[in-house]
C-alpha cells in the first residue's frame, strides 16, 4: 500500500458494501517496527518508486493479516494477490511456514510480476510457487492473461528470459481453481 494511494482506496471502500480497506500490505516476512520519528519511516521500494513510497509498518505476512480478522472471518475461499513483486517472497513464506492457511481457498488470482524492474523471482521461488499451487494445494490454471506492463517494466528477469519467455512483458495475471 503505497501512501499516495490510501486515501483513494479508503474512499472507494467506504462507499462499497461488503468491502473492507485494511492499509496493510503483503510481505514475505515479518519485520520489526520502524520508530515513526525514523527517517525511513517511509521507504520508496524498488517495485513502488513510481507509485510512491512505502510505510513498512504497514507490511504484514499473511499470517499476521488473517490473525488481524474477526474469530469465524479468518478462513478465506477467495485469495487475490497483485503486490508488485513481492507475491514471490510472500508465496514462498506461506508455503515453508503456513501452508494450512491457504487450505480452504477455491480461487486463487494472482499477478506474478517477472520483470527486473519489479521485484524479480529468483528460480527457486519461480519454480516453488508453481509447485506449491499446483501440486502442494492441488489447483489448476483456470485462466491467464499476459500483462505488458508499462514501457519501462517490458522485459523479463535473465533465466525466463534464456527459458523462451516473451521479453517484452512486464506480468502474468493468473487465476488457479480447486481442482
Amino acid at each position: 500500500p503505497t501512501l499516495r494511494l490510501r486515501e483513494k482506496h479508503e474512499r472507494f471502500a467506504a462507499n462499497a458494501p461488503n468491502i473492507s480497506f485494511h492499509f496493510a500490505g503483503l510481505a514475505g516476512h515479518s519485520a520489526p517496527p520502524v520508530p515513526r520519528s525514523s527517517k525511513t519511516s517511509t521507504m520508496p521500494s524498488k517495485a513502488m518508486m513510481r507509485y510512491g513510497n512505502l510505510d513498512p509498518n504497514t507490511l504484514r505476512t499473511l499470517t499476521e493479516l488473517v490473525a488481524r480478522n474477526p474469530a469465524g472471518q479468518q478462513a478465506m475461499t477467495v485469495l487475490v494477490i497483485d503486490c508488485e513483486g513481492c507475491e514471490w517472497a510472500a508465496i514462498e513464506q506461506i508455503a515453508t511456514e503456513t501452508p494450512q492457511l491457504l487450505e480452504q481457498v477455491q480461487l486463487l488470482m494472482i499477478e506474478v510480476h517477472v520483470s527486473p524492474t519489479m521485484l524479480a523471482p529468483t528460480l527457486a521461488q519461480f519454480v516453488s510457487l508453481f509447485d506449491f499451487i499446483i501440486v502442494t494445494l492441488g489447483m489448476r490454471l483456470w485462466w491467464y492473461r499476459t500483462n505488458r506492463g508499462y514501457p519501462f517494466d517490458q522485459r523479463v528477469t535473465d533465466f525466463l528470459g534464456v527459458g523462451g519467455l516473451n521479453l517484452h512483458t512486464c506480468c502474468y495475471e493468473l487465476a488457479f481453481a480447486k481442482a
